[in-house]
């Protein structure tokens, strides 16, 4: 196999979808290759890149802003922004609960 065709293959090497005797023609030419194995590198930086640019959500519907009453600049609606800091404030008070409590079993 030439040098052409195995860079071709190198996207599906990563994710496993060749053939297992691709696979194996690919393995043994990255063991001999040091110029393949560099762009294996920079393919598997660039699939890992990619990954991480489809694990972040979909942005919150415009009907979710306009509800709000609120233009969609913002990362989050106003609603939600508003419920996340009741939430912080609902951590802040039960963790100096919890604090008072083992205080005052503790003396």
């Amino acid at each position: 196999m030439n040098l052409d065709s195995l860079r071709e293959q190198l996207p599906q090497f990563i994710t496993g979808s060749l053939s297992p005797e691709a696979s194996l023609a690919v393995s043994r030419a990255l063991a001999s290759s040091p110029e393949l194995m560099a762009e294996l590198q920079l393919a598997l930086q660039l699939h890992d890149a990619f990954q991480e640019d489809l694990c972040d959500p979909p942005p919150f519907p415009q009907a979710v802003y306009q509800e709000a009453g609120q233009a969609r600049r913002a990362l989050l609606p106003k609603a939600l922004t508003n419920s996340l800091a009741t939430l912080q404030q609902t951590g802040s008070i039960t963790r100096s609960a919890i604090k008072m409590a083992l205080n005052f079993i503790q003396h």
